[in-house]
């Protein structure tokens, strides 16, 4: 199924599909410097595009994985990706959107 770029449905994750996997945000994260199993913002970012996309079969397994001891709540907000990311792009508000689902349990 097509989701038109117009839809709402889409808003909710237009500012993060931008992103060109240059990994300076991977680079930047003082979590990832001290804990090299640490998925990395880069990475949660685009769980967070699969999870919100309501075509996606594999929520729960996905949000298992990311919010697992080395996912988005070994992140310290730092914000350091969100300084360098060359594209704009906040991987930080996909990382707490991600958070939020596992808490809220949506």
């Amino acid at each position: 199924a097509v989701i038109p770029p117009d839809s709402g449905r889409r808003e909710i994750i237009d500012a993060q599909l931008d992103c060109i996997t240059c990994a300076a945000c991977y680079s930047a994260c003082p979590i990832v410097a001290s804990n090299p199993r640490y998925l990395g913002p880069a990475a949660l970012n685009r769980a967070y595009n699969l999870v919100a996309d309501e075509r996606d079969t594999a929520t729960a397994q996905r949000l298992a994985t990311v919010c697992s001891e080395d996912g988005a709540f070994s992140c310290r907000n730092a914000f350091n990706c969100v300084e360098v990311c060359p594209q704009g792009i906040d991987p930080q508000r996909s990382i707490l959107r991600l958070r939020q689902r596992v808490l809220v349990g949506a």
